[in-house]
């Protein structure tokens, strides 16, 4: 009676394809090209029913081309996407790991690691690395007026330092031009129970003796000076190396969860 007469109507894997079956309904039946149905995986297309051109393929997608594989009439022709990579100017398209930096398609984002237009630091830098956001504007220097302006969550922290120029006896400063006769933090001497110029403490008795946490995981707290000259100070040093599997709780910048766990 023939093959396909003898076949239940589109039982999928009996080895038979019926009368009117094809491979969409029943993959015992071979893909037909031109038959107006994409056999799909046989087929991408079907030109009876309307194969892509060049013209055809997607142009609204400003992060890929598109490019013609394949051929209408094997019903082979597909649009395939060829993701844009490069960091460029203009083109509308900001691809993964560009930046404003690089690419003025990217909006500035507060936290992504990089100072970018509009910004004056990244928060998500670690302290101490150029482009950190300031914890505190304090530069040691007593004869320099600290003031911070901006924030750190806004990615617009900075700071200004201007100098003291005014005589004024216990400010810890003696600015040029000033002396003994109209300011006391001229001329000063360890233990003299009093904190002039280039002292941080005095007696030596209030240094300090070990530095308060502050609170960043990305900074070693180390002590400097020494009471003995009345010039004890904490530093607060940013850690920069990816410490592996150390679970200290800090990520620095341009480290990954391959490099440090904490990350």
């Amino acid at each position: 009676m023939g093959r396909y007469t003898q076949c239940a109507a589109f039982r999928p894997g009996d080895g038979c394809c019926p009368p009117g079956g094809n491979f969409y309904l029943d993959p015992d039946c071979p893909a037909m090209c031109g038959d107006g149905i994409v056999d799909r995986p046989a087929e991408l297309c079907d030109f009876a029913a309307g194969c892509p051109r060049p013209d055809t393929c997607p142009s609204d997608d400003y992060c890929a081309n598109y490019v013609l594989t394949g051929r209408a009439d094997t019903c082979s022709a597909a649009c395939v996407s060829m993701p844009i990579t490069g960091c460029k100017d203009d083109d509308k398209c900001c691809p993964p790991g560009c930046n404003a930096t690089n690419d003025n398609d990217c909006p500035t984002i507060c936290g992504d690691g990089v100072v970018e237009s509009g910004e004056s630091c990244d928060r998500a830098i670690t302290a101490g690395a150029p482009g950190a956001c300031a914890r505190t504007c304090d530069d040691g220097n007593a004869c320099t007026f600290d003031q911070a302006s901006g924030s750190i969550e806004g990615c617009s922290r900075s700071c200004s330092h201007t100098p003291l120029t005014a005589c004024i006896s216990d400010d810890g400063c003696c600015p040029a031009g000033c002396s003994a006769a109209n300011d006391r933090d001229c001329d000063p001497h360890c233990d003299d129970r009093h904190v002039g110029a280039g002292e941080t403490c005095d007696p030596p008795s209030t240094c300090p003796t070990s530095c308060p946490d502050d609170g960043d995981p990305c900074t070693v707290e180390q002590l400097t000076g020494s009471a003995a000259t009345c010039d004890v100070a904490c530093r607060h040093v940013p850690i920069t190396t990816c410490s592996g599997t150390t679970g200290d709780a800090c990520c620095p910048t341009g480290c990954t969860a391959a490099t440090d766990t904490d990350c």
